[in-house]
């Protein structure tokens, strides 16, 4: 936002004195005409609207400048640099009643040094559509406060609170209000969101635990690749070497349980059959046959055969054949291997 500064030109006698000032009045209450007829009033408006337009566009503080040397825009300002000089820097203050001073002037070594070379100030106020003086901008000593070009000029005062502007405009649409939205209503958006960020935060504590259990597990994953190292020693080819050996490893154990298992069913078989002599009956199948049932399948086949051979007839087990050196006659023998089984396993000597 562009604002209208007004040098004026006040030759008050203050740099007659032997010691610098440390207040200066700068503007007369009630109208203070300058070489351009314009009539620039300190107020009961100013009263009301100076300290708060001081505090919120950054200016608490002024400068005492040289030829308005500070206000961007001027000839001083233009012919010169930063870091640029000044003599002073006061408060501005108005007082009702009287006018408008610059108070708590606290001097630089540049204005220790050439404050007396100036003989007028010529204060830099920003008005309002009146006229009456609602902040100023600086002060500035001059030579001859009316020079051609300082009456009126325009200077962008608002450069802090431009950046403010942005800064809120970014809050509104951050939050989602309206372009219309207060410092309140911001400030309220953000209390709002302080409360919820701590709740989530007392939400989040139980995870702590958890996360402290899991900073273990860097060093469980070292341990595992070292497992890995260890593993692969010798590269890609030790690995396959190792994984052949296991593999043929593997395989000769399963082969001992087959061997294992298949004499267990086939002890199981002739016991079965042998309890079936004993019981008189008679299991009348192959060999193949025999092997092809399970060992369920046989004693279910066994109980549901008939007693054929009379116990009453049957040789006593322990009365041995003296026609037979090894207790086997050769029909036994001839009936064993019929049935898939071995004769010693059921004639056996007693």
């Amino acid at each position: 936002m562009k604002v209208q500064l007004t040098p004026l030109r006040i030759s008050n006698g203050a740099l007659s004195v032997q010691q610098l000032p440390s207040r200066l009045k700068v503007l007369n209450w009630g109208e203070n005409p300058n070489v351009k007829g314009l009539a620039v009033r300190v107020s009961e408006r100013t009263v009301a609207a100076l300290p708060g337009n001081q505090q919120s566009h950054g200016f608490d503080r002024i400068a005492l400048d040289f030829e308005h040397n500070t206000v961007p825009g001027t000839p001083a300002f233009l012919q010169s640099v930063e870091p640029r000089r000044v003599a002073a820097f006061g408060r501005p203050a108005v007082v009702a009643g009287e006018g408008l001073y610059l108070e708590e002037i606290e001097y630089t070594p540049s204005g220790r040094e050439l404050a007396r070379e100036f003989c007028d100030l010529s204060p830099a106020p920003l008005l309002d559509a009146e006229c009456n003086v609602v902040m100023l901008h600086s002060v500035a000593l001059c030579r001859q406060g009316a020079v051609e070009g300082l009456s009126f000029f325009s200077v962008d005062l608002n450069a802090k609170e431009s950046g403010m502007d942005k800064l809120m405009a970014a809050l509104r649409k951050a939050f989602g209000l309206d372009d219309k939205a207060d410092e309140a209503a911001v400030g309220a958006a953000m209390a709002a969101l302080h409360s919820k960020i701590a709740t989530l935060t007392a939400a989040m504590a139980p995870l702590a635990e958890q996360l402290k259990a899991l900073g273990a597990l860097p060093a469980a994953l070292e341990g595992i690749k070292s497992q890995i190292a260890t593993l692969t020693v010798g590269g890609q080819e030790g690995a396959v070497k190792l994984m052949g050996t296991l593999t043929a490893d593997l395989k000769t154990l399963q082969t001992q349980v087959a061997t294992l298992s298949a004499e267990v069913v086939a002890r199981d078989r002739e016991a079965i059959v042998a309890q079936a002599a004993r019981e008189g009956k008679v299991v009348a199948l192959s060999a193949d046959a025999l092997a092809k049932l399970s060992i369920a399948e046989l004693k279910d086949h066994v109980t549901k055969l008939p007693v054929t051979v009379p116990l009453s007839a049957r040789t006593p087990e322990h009365v041995a054949d003296a026609s037979l050196s090894d207790g086997v006659s050769e029909q036994r023998k001839k009936i064993c291997e019929n049935l898939g089984v071995r004769p010693e396993a059921v004639f056996a000597k007693k």
